[in-house]
């Protein structure tokens, strides 16, 4: 488990927390090629000079006896000429017979990557830590926030990617440079809407390198796939100028912001067979163009379904605050207003206690505020409150003794909690207290009450 530091102890050795993933792909990694060649790669412990390997790890790359060493680590031999692997010029050849070594050029690439990767990773942390911070402040509800830095693995397939002008060469010459996705945060919200919200934040953050749609562009370039909005961004110049960030400051990072659905689609997406429109065949393509509609209504039909809460809610409360109540459904939005007028705001409830409170009002037969309203009209939550626990208790305790008041028993026999013994004998002893202080106990039924 890493510390507080973000380092951990490997062999002995104090590393960044994912030194040990790096240290096990290296083994992965048995050859070398050169020239066109494939060469034994030289473990910890068989270089001609003696740095210890009998009795500590390497100094550098934490590797134990008989391991072979994290690619870009200066203790390691090169296996053709026994000089230090990361400055011999063995390597340095691209080309075997006339053609471009695409081997050689991937674990070149994967080497300087696996050196650099801790920074991609404390990069993409910091621009996760500012967004999240900056989306919440927002009052933005998101699903998720993740940050990443690119696998080493898929970060050498995409180093080995042809060229589409010439097949013969490599797409990224400076696979560390040109590739632009080795620190990644990515961002899945609820709705659409949100979409252009989080868009904003990011404008206003950062400082936006580029900006695509990605659903557009496979559209455009006759491929299936959905809505997804990429930025590559830096820290912006303010940010970038203090000590803590001024490291981060030149490292390129890519935000990817979509929503539940969209997001659902690209992980499928990963698993078509047909990625082109002009290979797919016709009954396939119609299924996934019906699929893609459907996702897009989806989308928009959740959205529109939030847009009407939001405007019910706002109607609700604006209906409370001028006390025109007759209609008002008891939600837990609606229930907290009322509470807050009629026996005083609690700071302390939390929405979790409302939705139950109106679960069980709801179970009891209530539909409208105003049936609550005349159910408990005439009674004193505070008095309740006092003759059952001998204190004035928090809010939706107080309604919750005043329904009891007035619907007795017939608030017990509807309750969800009806069937636990410890809710009936707890509710019987409310009721005798209640008695004993002289309050009357009434036979209110918001079924008839209507």
């Amino acid at each position: 488990m890493a510390g507080a530091d973000g380092f951990v102890l490997l062999n002995g050795v104090r590393v960044v927390a994912s030194w040990p993933e790096q240290l096990k792909a290296a083994q992965e990694i048995t050859t070398y090629q050169i020239s066109g060649k494939g060469y034994a790669r030289v473990a910890y412990g068989d270089e001609g000079e003696d740095w210890g390997a009998d009795s500590r790890p390497c100094h550098d790359c934490a590797a134990i006896k008989g391991q072979f060493h994290v690619p870009g680590c200066d203790v390691e031999r090169c296996p053709r000429c026994g000089g230090q692997s990361i400055s011999c010029d063995c390597s340095e050849d691209e080309f075997s017979n006339g053609e471009f070594d695409f081997r050689n050029h991937q674990e070149k690439a994967v080497s300087a990557y696996l050196l650099k990767r801790p920074h991609y990773e404390e990069a993409c942390l910091v621009a996760k830590n500012i967004l999240q911070r900056s989306i919440e402040r927002a009052g933005i509800k998101i699903s998720s926030i993740d940050a990443r830095a690119k696998d080493p693995h898929s970060f050498g397939l995409k180093a080995t990617k042809p060229s589409e002008s010439n097949p013969g060469l490599p797409k990224y010459a400076d696979p560390l440079v040109d590739i632009t996705d080795l620190a990644g945060v990515r961002i899945i919200a609820f709705f659409p809407n949100s979409i252009a919200k989080i868009d904003e934040i990011i404008l206003s953050e950062f400082h936006v390198l580029e900006r695509s749609d990605k659903g557009e562009k496979l559209y455009d370039e006759g491929r299936f796939g959905y809505k997804s909005v990429h930025y590559l961004v830096l820290l912006g110049p303010k940010r970038s100028s203090l000590s803590e960030y001024e490291k981060y400051a030149d490292t390129t990072i890519e935000v990817q912001v979509r929503t539940i659905l969209q997001h659902a689609w690209a992980e499928i997406e990963h698993d078509i067979q047909y990625k082109s429109t002009s290979v797919i065949p016709d009954e396939i393509r119609r299924r996934f163009n019906a699929l893609a509609g459907m996702l897009e209504v989806a989308d928009r039909e959740f959205q529109s379904v939030q847009d009407e809460d939001d405007r019910l809610r706002q109607t609700a409360r604006q209906m409370i605050k001028e006390g025109d109540i007759d209609d008002v459904e008891i939600t837990p939005d609606a229930l907290k207003a009322f509470l807050a007028k009629t026996i005083g705001g609690d700071q302390r409830i939390r929405w979790s206690s409302y939705d139950y409170l109106a679960r069980a009002l709801r179970r009891c037969g209530f539909r409208t505020l105003r049936q609550l309203e005349r159910c408990v009209r005439g009674y004193d939550g505070s008095e309740l409150s006092r003759l059952v626990y001998g204190s004035r208790q928090g809010q939706i305790v107080r309604c919750e003794l005043m329904v009891l008041a007035s619907m007795g028993e017939l608030f017990v026999s509807r309750h969800p909690w009806s069937n636990e013994k410890w809710f009936r004998d707890g509710s019987d002893e409310m009721l005798r207290l209640f008695l004993e202080g002289n309050v009357e106990i009434g036979s209110f039924d918001p079924l008839i009450d209507s």
